[in-house]
């Protein structure tokens, strides 16, 4: 050491707790801590997609169609549980429990998406309506994609295969003529 340098033993502790704290994110996930993953979208002044999805931790996805949407109603389907660890490890690359709750602004006519993630006892919610980080943005597309969700919500799915007028009518959508009727009720081309 040099001279008027005193050696305090603390240093090492000091980085060791620095390194510490810029790695954990969110608790050390056990196997017997259950796993929520939630993304729901509103309504908007136009024909927004309005639904919902639930993630559990062993794979089960919930969703519920409710207006503008190709199911109206529910649904569920079964994804890997390491699709839903990928998941949560999307959540904390983006620091999800440091965003903020809310991101909107004083205008209208946009939806909402409202996501959330329970992990055991944690939880967080987030609201975008507007001004989300664009990592937000993603996460919530990220969901969407890894449930699988386009299956129920997008009409020009190519796993569309309607051919009954009545679920396109509980669904939102309505021709304003046969032709148009017979458009929407096609099989998306492939």
């Amino acid at each position: 050491m040099g001279k008027g340098r005193r050696y305090s033993g603390g240093m090492p502790h000091l980085l060791l707790a620095a390194i510490c704290a810029c790695t954990a994110v969110l608790p050390a996930q056990k196997a017997d801590q259950p796993i929520v993953i939630t993304l729901e979208r509103t309504a908007c002044y136009g024909a927004c997609p309005v639904y919902s999805l639930r993630i559990t931790s062993d794979g089960r996805v919930a969703y519920e169609g409710r207006r503008f949407v190709r199911v109206v109603g529910k649904a569920t389907a079964k994804i890997s549980p390491e699709a839903v660890s990928q998941l949560v490890a999307e959540f904390e690359r983006i620091h999800y429990f440091d965003l903020e709750d809310t991101y909107t602004a004083r205008i209208t006519d946009l939806p909402t998406t409202t996501t959330s993630i329970r992990i055991g006892s944690r939880f967080k919610q987030v609201v975008d309506y507007y001004g989300a980080p664009a990592a937000l943005t993603a996460l919530e597309q990220r969901i969407d994609e890894v449930a699988g969700s386009k299956r129920w919500v997008s009409v020009n799915s190519p796993k569309l295969d309607v051919t009954d007028e009545t679920l396109l009518a509980r669904s939102g959508r309505r021709a304003r003529t046969a032709r148009g009727s017979a458009g929407l009720i096609a099989p998306a081309p492939r």
